[in-house]
C-alpha cells in the first residue's frame, strides 16, 4: 500500500488528544483497517495515478531495506521544514486557511511546529483555537508571547498563573 498504517485518517472536526484517539479507532479496531486506508488515499488524490513516479521509488527503497516508517519520518521532517521555511511568505488569509488545517493535528509532536509558527505570524487567531490552547496547560505553555497576548478569552490570573 502507497500509504502505510503510519498515515493518519483525517478528521478536521477533531483536534489534540481526540485526533490521535480517532487515529488509533479507525486503524485499530476497524474490521479492515486497509479500507480505512483506501479511504484516506481517496479523500485526498493518493493513489497509483498520482504516484506514479513513487511505486518505482518504494520498490527500490524495499530493496534497500528501507523500512516505511523512516521514510515516511523522512518525508515529515524534510516537508515540515520546507514549510516552516515558508510560513514567513504567506498572507494572514493563507496562515489562517493552513492554521485551519494544522491544528487539529497539534497533538502530534512533529507537527506541533508548524501551528505554532503560524499561530505567531497570525494577527488574529480564531477564538475556538485559543480556547483549545487555553484549556490545555501543556500547549499553552509552548505557545510564544505573541499567541498568549492574543488570548484574551483567558483571564489574566490564569496567564500570571500559566506563564509562572
Amino acid at each position: 500500500s502507497l500509504v502505510g498504517s503510519e498515515m493518519c485518517i483525517r478528521d478536521r472536526s477533531t483536534g489534540g488528544k481526540q485526533g490521535s484517539d480517532v487515529i488509533k479507532i479507525n486503524l485499530s479496531s476497524k474490521s479492515d483497517p486497509f479500507q480505512e486506508i483506501k479511504t484516506f488515499q481517496q479523500n485526498n488524490e493518493l493513489n497509483e495515478k498520482n504516484a506514479g513516479a513513487i511505486i518505482p521509488s518504494l520498490k527500490l527503497l524495499d530493496l534497500h531495506g528501507v523500512s516505511r516508517s523512516h521514510l515516511y519520518h523522512s518525508l515529515l521532517t524534510s516537508l515540515r521544514s520546507h514549510l516552516l521555511s515558508r510560513v514567513d511568505e504567506l498572507s494572514q488569509e493563507n496562515l489562517s486557511s493552513l492554521l485551519t488545517s494544522v491544528f487539529p493535528y497539534i497533538a502530534f509532536e512533529e507537527l506541533r511546529p508548524i501551528a505554532i509558527a503560524i499561530m505567531k505570524r497570525l494577527t488574529d487567531i480564531p477564538k475556538p483555537i485559543l480556547a483549545q490552547l487555553a484549556s490545555n496547560s501543556s500547549l499553552y505553555s509552548e505557545c510564544p508571547i505573541e499567541v498568549k497576548r492574543q488570548g484574551g478569552s483567558i483571564s489574566s490570573s490564569q496567564q500570571v498563573l500559566r506563564d509562572v
